[in-house]
């Protein structure tokens, strides 16, 4: 049995989710400056080496 929470149980996993679920979905009309916007704010979120 493990103790973990399920993936994406977190405020911040399911933040990411639903950028990747709009990132998907902007991709799939065909709205490349929406998506890369969006891909542009998912990749900042990201911790960089001077904040681990």
């Amino acid at each position: 049995m493990s103790l973990r929470p399920p993936p994406f149980s977190s405020l911040g996993g399911r933040a990411s989710f639903a950028r990747h679920d709009k990132l998907i979905r902007l991709c799939a009309a065909g709205d490349a400056d929406e998506a890369a916007a969006v891909a542009f704010d998912t990749w900042h979120t990201l911790p960089s080496d001077e904040e681990q």
